[in-house]
Formats: C-alpha cells, sequence, structure tokens
C-alpha cells in the first residue's frame, strides 16, 4: 500500500472517530492536546501531520489544551481569552467556531470562513482533512507566499494564509490540466516544480520524497529499445485501450515531475550516443544535440541521426510507469515541424527513473493513418489587434 493511501486510510479513521454530526457532543478531553493520543487536536497534529504538518506554531491555535508553560510548570487546561475567560467557556466557543468553520466548509464560503475565528493554521487543516477535494494542504505563510510569487498570482501581503489558499486553488481550477487534480496532486506539483522557501519545513510528509527523488544516478542507468506495435484504433472498445491497460496522461505526469521528463531526455541521449558508437558512428555520436536546453522553439527535443548520417529530430515523452498506451500533448510548432519532416520521431520512455528504462521509437507517428492516430485539439490561440 502506497504511503498516499496509508495516510488516506489514517484519515478517514479520523473522520470515523470525529464525524462531523456528531462532533457537538465531544467533551473538552476527547478534544485536546495533552489528553493523550486520541484527541482531536492529537490527531490533526500529530497523527495526520502527513496531510500537511501544523507543528509551527505553539498550542494556543488550538484555543485551548491542557499542558505547561516555560514559565509556569503546572499541568493545567491553558487557553487564549479571545474565546472566554474559562476553560468551560473557551472550549465551548472553540467547538461552536469549528461547527461554523465545518458548516462554511461544506458551503465553500470563503468570506464565512475567513471571518472563523480559530487560528489560521488550525483552519486550514480542520478544512483539508474534512474537505481534501476543496481545500489545499499547505498551511505556513512562507511556502503559501512562496508559490504565489512563483505562479505570478497578484495577492496582498494583508491576505491570511485562508485567503492565500483560495488564490491558489483557483490557479488550480482555472488551468485546463490541473482542475483535473486532486489536492495532493497540486501540492505535489507546487513543490516538485518550485522546490520550497529557504525557510520553515512545513511540507505535508507525504509530498517530501517528490521533492528530492532518489532516483538511480544517470550515469548508472541502461537504456533499452524496445518494439512495440501500433494497432488500429478500431471501435468504441479498442485493442490495448480497455479497462485492463491504463493510458498514460504524459502531460499530467511531466507538470506534476517536471524531472521526469529531463531526466527521459537525458537517456534517450546516453542510448542514442551508445546505439551510433555499437555501429561504428563515433563520428555522429558526438554531434548529437540537446536542443531543448539551447533553445525552445526548434519542435523537438533532441537532434540525433540514423545509420545513413541523415538527422533525425527527436521529441520525448517520458514516464515512471510501465509499458501501457499512452496519450500527450504537443505545441503547435511541434506537430508542425512533425508534419513537415519524415525524420521526426516521437521516442516514449516508460520507467524512466529505474535503472532500466524502455525506449519506444515511434517514426514519426502523426503520419499514420487515420485509423492507427486519434489526434484532439485541445485549445486555440487568439488574437485581438487593439488600438
Amino acid at each position: 500500500m502506497g504511503i498516499v493511501h496509508q495516510l488516506e486510510n489514517e484519515r478517514k479513521k479520523f473522520l470515523s472517530l470525529f464525524p462531523m454530526n456528531k462532533l457537538s457532543h465531544m467533551k473538552v478531553d476527547d478534544f485536546v492536546i495533552g489528553k493523550g493520543p486520541k484527541t482531536f487536536c492529537y490527531w490533526l497534529e500529530n497523527k495526520l501531520k502527513g496531510l500537511g504538518d501544523i507543528h509551527g506554531a505553539t498550542a494556543y491555535k488550538f484555543g485551548i489544551y491542557y499542558g505547561r508553560t516555560k514559565s509556569d510548570s503546572t499541568v493545567q487546561y491553558r487557553f487564549t481569552h479571545r474565546f472566554g475567560t474559562t476553560a468551560d467557556e473557551v472550549f465551548k466557543n472553540v467547538k461552536t467556531a469549528i461547527l461554523s468553520l465545518l458548516q462554511a466548509g461544506k458551503k465553500n464560503d470563503s468570506s464565512i470562513i475567513q471571518k472563523n475565528p480559530i487560528s489560521p493554521m488550525f483552519k486550514g487543516k480542520i478544512l483539508s482533512t474534512y474537505f481534501p477535494d476543496r481545500f489545499l494542504n499547505i498551511f505556513t505563510k512562507d511556502h503559501l507566499d512562496y508559490f504565489l510569487d512563483k505562479l505570478d498570482v497578484v495577492y496582498s501581503d494583508s491576505l491570511d494564509e485562508i485567503a492565500k489558499r483560495v488564490l491558489l486553488m483557483k490557479f488550480k481550477h482555472t488551468d485546463t490540466v490541473m482542475k483535473k487534480w486532486s489536492i495532493y496532486e497540486f501540492s505535489k506539483f507546487l513543490y516538485e516544480k518550485f522546490g520550497k522557501p529557504t525557510k520553515g519545513d512545513n511540507i505535508p510528509q507525504v509530498l517530501k520524497k517528490f521533492i528530492i527523488p532518489k532516483y538511480p544516478p544517470i550515469n548508472k542507468v541502461k537504456p533499452d529499445y524496445i518494439e512495440l506495435t501500433v494497432s488500429p484504433l478500431n471501435g468504441k472498445k479498442r485493442k490495448g485501450w480497455n479497462s485492463t491497460q491504463r493510458k498514460i496522461d504524459f502531460e499530467k505526469e511531466t507538470r506534476i515531475n517536471k524531472k521526469i521528463g529531463e531526466r527521459g531526455e537525458l537517456i534517450v541521449l546516453i542510448k542514442e550516443k551508445e546505439y551510433l558508437k555499437s555501429i561504428g558512428r563515433d563520428d555522429l555520436s558526438i554531434k548529437i544535440r540537446h536542443i531543448s536546453k539551447e533553445m525552445n522553439s526548434a519542435g523537438y527535443d533532441i537532434l540525433s541521426y540514423d545509420n545513413s548520417g541523415n538527422e533525425k529530430y527527436i521529441e520525448v515523452k517520458s514516464t515512471k510507469q510501465k509499458i501501457s498506451n499512452a496519450n500527450f500533448l504537443i505545441s503547435s510548432n511541434e506537430y508542425n515541424v512533425a508534419k513537415r519532416s519524415s525524420n521526426y520521431y516521437i521516442y516514449i520512455v516508460f520507467e524512466a527513473c529505474s535503472k532500466k528504462p524502455k525506449i519506444c521509437r515511434l517514426k514519426n507517428p502523426f503520419l499514420l493513418p487515420r485509423n492507427k492516430i486519434k489526434i484532439i485539439p485541445t485549445s486555440y490561440r487568439v488574437f485581438i489587434n487593439l488600438k
């Protein structure tokens, strides 16, 4: 079982212990940190840490807790006075605020959520735990500011963390690809693409493995070419496209993990040089160029050569997955270059993060008969001359 599924199972356990419809009956000792490992706050801060870390503030963020302070070793209920003057009054008001927050979360009412008196970090963790399909699981202000800056999203410094998470979610939902992702996939994309800010370490545990992937060193991989057959796409139930054989969405994989795309290109470089040397064409091997590193307008990634010394224009698509069918996006520039060149290739790199990647070479698949390839236009660029 993967770590994401493990954490999702833990989240479901939490929901079975603290269902929304029974929170009104929750007692203070079922809630506070300091009363054992089965309380509402202990679960959110510790057992569900992997779904978003909220350790970066004192226990006062919960409104009330049971314990001591640095200046007073007496173990007792401690609370912030904005919720009341006694432990009973504070807990009653905190619980009311949580119930109100969850009702607002159910309606996705951001204005009510922002006005809720619970601390922004705790508020964010509650919402992302009960509604993981709507609320982002990144809680640290430094991280939210960092990602907004990287995405060029305009925001005011006066906004709280809740409002900044709303902006990031709006960005996700307006993107044609990202809007289909889960919250965890979107968070993974942010950390993988941009890394993390220099300050703070409140990264969901489930995402940390994607920030510095432990892939085999590129100089240790042994890629192989494989031969696959392109079959006709006949009828609705196309051979190889049924429910027992997955389709790999290369666009999704590339956007989530840019390193996979870059790694696939390096794998193709290694194998192309290796192949040309093996047939005695060292003169061609040294001429291979990593074009995508030199320019982004060529319409392909690698310039290589065939046995006769003719140029090959290679566009690389990469995935961590095993061999399967694939769907991928190409730019209009790449498509136009492919249509003009008979020596245009799509190289699909399967198992790109393993020690033995598999490379499927497709010679200009865009020239295949229509019963063997399906090309779907997905967007248009619009120019309007305004004066």
